[in-house]
């Protein structure tokens, strides 16, 4: 795959230079236009030729540029609206939503995907996902001690798609799987 672009790049750079060889043939007289397609051949060859050999250092330049563009901090405000709407979503059961996204729950609440990505991170000290888990579990405990209901069903009702997924998350949250917390309520 590499080898077919490197030899892309190589065709389109003697296409350039062809066309400027032409040019000073039939004695364009934009001698401007000559300089600028070689220099514009020898930049792109020069560019490709650095981006093959440093490809490590540009992605780093790209990741770094891309981290700085979205981590400036978060205002006292921003923290604590995005606190207490968390809080009131989850009061509300939102977390049962199947498909729950990050994106959804950042609309929901009024700010961008990265300011509630960079809020959990930073003071919820988890991502998304384990976020979410963490209520859908506490939902399930309550429903296993209230409730004779099949583990299968409870994993339903409190978000997931599938009850694989549910006993991974309870075992990863709770330490045991949802029938061996059930055998443990007195």
């Amino acid at each position: 795959n590499l080898s077919a672009k490197l030899l892309l790049f190589i065709y389109f750079i003697a296409f350039l230079t062809l066309l400027s060889v032409i040019l000073s043939l039939i004695q364009f007289d934009y001698a401007f236009i000559r300089y600028g397609i070689a220099f514009l051949s020898l930049s792109l060859f020069l560019f490709y030729f650095i981006s093959i050999r440093y490809q490590n250092i540009l992605l780093k330049v790209q990741e770094t540029i891309e981290q700085s563009q979205y981590k400036k901090p978060l205002t006292e405000d921003e923290k604590k609206f995005i606190q207490q709407n968390l809080k009131d979503l989850m009061e509300e059961d939102f977390f049962l939503k199947n498909d729950l996204t990050l994106k959804e729950l950042s609309e929901e609440i009024g700010v961008s995907v990265n300011q509630l990505s960079q809020y959990l991170n930073e003071h919820e000290k988890c991502n998304f996902n384990t976020y979410i888990n963490r209520f859908r579990i506490e939902k399930a405990c309550k429903l296993l001690s209230d409730s004779e209901r099949s583990a299968i069903s409870i994993a339903y009702e409190v978000g997931y798609n599938n009850y694989t997924t549910f006993q991974i998350a309870f075992k990863k949250i709770k330490g045991v799987s949802p029938n061996q917390y059930r055998k443990k309520i007195p």
